[in-house]
């Protein structure tokens, strides 16, 4: 009768050590899953902030020529009016 509490008993505890096991396992399966999602996210940001910087700075480009043109004119209208 000993043997068999004791066995039960095991057999028990086994089960509530493979269950938080188990419970443990989906929950580090569930964190994976949520930092790899937070890392397409960061990865989206910097493709997107990248994308932005390359606009800001061909934008810079365009208004440094359009600057040139206009200190152009402003020496061609001092020189004709010598």
């Amino acid at each position: 009768m000993a043997s068999v509490f004791s066995a039960v008993r095991t057999a028990c505890q086994l089960i509530v050590i493979g269950g938080l096991i188990i419970g443990s396992w989906s929950d580090l399966q569930t964190r994976i899953t949520s930092l790899q999602k937070d890392v397409e996210m960061i990865k989206l940001q910097q493709q997107s902030s990248a994308g932005k910087f390359d606009v800001l700075s061909k934008r810079q480009a365009e208004q440094g020529k359009e600057i040139a043109v206009l200190e152009n004119q402003i020496e061609m209208q001092k020189e004709m009016r010598k």
